[in-house]
């Protein structure tokens, strides 16, 4: 993963994942939920810590489980 960090910051290259791991899903500056083949929400990292972050998307991806 910090690989891709590192080649997206120098490159300044879109790095596109998908995962269904939150921890992976951290590493990135901004996650799109999708349901039915449809954008359903997304989350930025800004300025939140990498915990904060993963913290968040834990957090909503449990309730879209609910």
């Amino acid at each position: 993963m910090e690989y891709f960090v590192k080649i997206n910051e120098e490159k300044h290259t879109t790095i596109i994942m998908v995962t269904h791991d939150s921890f992976v899903a951290s590493y990135s500056k901004k996650v799109y939920y999708m349901k039915d083949g449809h954008l359903d929400l997304s989350i930025d990292r800004n300025t939140k810590s990498q915990d904060d972050y993963y913290k968040e998307i834990v957090k909503v991806t449990t309730q879209m489980h609910l």
